[in-house]
C-alpha cells in the first residue's frame, strides 16, 4: 500500500445542524463544493457526512515533493478556515502521513488505509479546534508555523496573517495606514473576527467541554501573539483605534455582516 500525505476534516456541530433540518447544511456542502483543492490536480477529494478528507494523487519522489504536498494540504485546511468566517461553522482536522488506498469499483468507492485510522482516532481526542499534524506530516512542513501540542502531534497557526500585522506594527506607534499600503487591511479583519468568534465561544457556549475547545485554540494563538491578543481582549475587540480611513471601515463592516 502506498504511502499518501492526508488530511482529515471533521465539521464540528454536524448533527446538531442536521437534526435542526437547518439550511445551514446546504450552505456548508456549497462551501466544501468551492474550495481551491478542486482546482488542484495534484489531490483527491473525499466527502461524506461530516468528513472531509484530502489526499495527494500522485507517488512522492524527492524530499521537495513532501514540503509541495504537506504545505498545500495546510493551505487547503486555511482556506476552509477562511470561507467559514462569520458563519459559526469550525472544524477539527488532522495532517498525517501514512499508508491509504482510494480505488473506484465496479459499483463503489472504497478506501481504506492506516492513516485513516489513525487520524481517526486522533481527532476525536483533542480538545480543540484547527488544524494538527503528526510528527510524520511535519517533518518537511515549514511554511507554517507549528508548536507541539501533545505527544507525537503539533498545532498548526492557519492565521498566518497575524504574523505580517505583528511583526509591521508591535514596535511602531500605530501607523495603521500601511496596512492598506501592504494590502493587509482585509486579510487582518478577518483574523480579528475568527479570534472574536473563538472569545465570544469559550466565554458563553452554553455547554462546558465546548467552551473548553475554544478555549485551547484562543490560549495556543495568546501564547504566540501575547500582542496584540492582549489589547483586542483588553478594548473587547473595538476596532476605533485602528479604523483610519473609509476603505478600512468598509472592510471592517463588510466582514462583520458577514
Amino acid at each position: 500500500m502506498k504511502k499518501k500525505y492526508l488530511l482529515y476534516i471533521d465539521i464540528l456541530g454536524f448533527s446538531e445542524i442536521v437534526k435542526k433540518k437547518n439550511v445551514k447544511v446546504i450552505e456548508i456542502y456549497n462551501i466544501i463544493d468551492e474550495l481551491n483543492v478542486h482546482r488542484h490536480h495534484a489531490f483527491n477529494t473525499i466527502v461524506f457526512s461530516d468528513t472531509i478528507i484530502i489526499y495527494n494523487k500522485y507517488q512522492l519522489q524527492k524530499p521537495q515533493d513532501h514540503r509541495y504536498f504537506s504545505m498545500y494540504l495546510c493551505e487547503f485546511a486555511q482556506d476552509l478556515l477562511y470561507r467559514f468566517v462569520g458563519k459559526d461553522i469550525y472544524f477539527r482536522a488532522i495532517l498525517d502521513y501514512g499508508e491509504f488506498e482510494h480505488k473506484s469499483l465496479k459499483n463503489i468507492e472504497c478506501f481504506f488505509g492506516e492513516t485513516l485510522i489513525n487520524c481517526y482516532n486522533l481527532e476525536k481526542k483533542i480538545p480543540s479546534i484547527g488544524l494538527f499534524i503528526t510528527e510524520s506530516a511535519a517533518r518537511f512542513q515549514s511554511i507554517f508555523k507549528m508548536k507541539k501540542f501533545d505527544d507525537g502531534i503539533c498545532f498548526v497557526f492557519l492565521q498566518q496573517y497575524l504574523e505580517s500585522f505583528v511583526s509591521h506594527f508591535k514596535d511602531t506607534d500605530g501607523d495603521y495606514n500601511l496596512l492598506i499600503e501592504l494590502d493587509l487591511s482585509y486579510p487582518i479583519v478577518r483574523e480579528i473576527r475568527i479570534l472574536e468568534d473563538v472569545y465570544k465561544k469559550m466565554n458563553w457556549h452554553p455547554t462546558a467541554n465546548i467552551r473548553s475547545k475554544y478555549a485551547t485554540y484562543w490560549n495556543v494563538y495568546k501564547q504566540m501573539y501575547p500582542w496584540p491578543l492582549n489589547k483586542w481582549e483588553s478594548n473587547n475587540f473595538s476596532m476605533n483605534d485602528i479604523i483610519i480611513s473609509e476603505e478600512w471601515e468598509k472592510i471592517y463592516k463588510d466582514i462583520y455582516s458577514e
